[in-house]
């Protein structure tokens, strides 16, 4: 992946740039920030140059991503990017005022109840019901229909093997997952529930064509499609 793309990621998910590095197979025990990274693998195209995200160091089969030494990202483009994240200081104000509302709704719990007419019922306590609201407006489309949900993931390939995890907040019930070969397309269907965050590992040689598992590597170009139950497919070049 390049290192734009990472960090169209990070602003997706709104991750900290905080990476573990790996240099041509070896981990140098200490995180970074991407950009030097990315200067590394520009620097010394020769030598394979992965990131794993700290978010992810835990989890089974931890997808490293490897980062193409061009095109090198500006000084300028890499500041862009570091504008468009949230600050932090919106952040604590939100959780400040979460807390308040906790505090308060505790005070209210703890003052006995007046009494209320029969017909009345007390409504219950949600602190959250705005947000559950506009959560439940924005899955409706236009035509009034509950809009289809679409498959999250990260995709990274490393030598013979494309790892795919699943960023959705639910398991996958089953998978189907397309290499774009110039128009004729490899496949591989994976029949088992995928957990969120699970990575899949899968060598390019299980991915076949017609019933039959031939890939040729030097055609493959990057373009991945991701089928899942009930989910709007995932399909990006990476």
């Amino acid at each position: 992946m390049t290192e734009k793309e990472i960090r169209l990621w990070m602003l997706k998910e709104k991750a900290p740039d905080a990476w573990w590095l790996s240099i041509d197979g070896e981990a140098t025990g200490q995180t970074v920030q991407l950009e030097d990274a990315a200067d590394r693998a520009a620097d010394q195209p020769e030598l394979t140059v992965q990131v794993l995200h700290v978010s992810q160091a835990e989890v089974k089969d931890p997808p490293w991503v490897p980062i193409e030494p061009d095109p090198v990202m500006s000084t300028q483009e890499r500041e862009s990017f570091r504008l468009k994240r949230p600050k932090r200081g919106k952040g604590l104000f939100i959780q400040l005022a979460l807390l308040l509302i906790l505090l308060i709704a505790a005070a209210v719990i703890l003052i006995p109840e007046a009494p209320v007419e029969a017909e009345q019922e007390a409504l219950p306590f949600d602190p959250f019901g705005k947000e559950k609201l506009m959560q439940e407006l924005s899955a409706i489309d236009s035509a009034g229909r509950v809009a289809t949900p679409s498959v999250r993931a990260v995709v990274a390939r490393t030598g013979h093997l494309l790892f795919v995890t699943n960023q959705n907040k639910e398991a996958w019930p089953s998978c189907v997952i397309w290499l774009d070969d110039q128009g004729t397309g490899y496949v591989y269907r994976n029949d088992e529930p995928v957990p969120p965050e699970r990575t899949l590992q899968i060598p390019l040689r299980r991915f076949s064509k017609d019933g039959e598992a031939v890939f040729d590597l030097d055609r493959f170009t990057g373009y991945v499609i991701i089928e899942v139950p009930g989910y709007k497919a995932w399909e990006d070049r990476f």
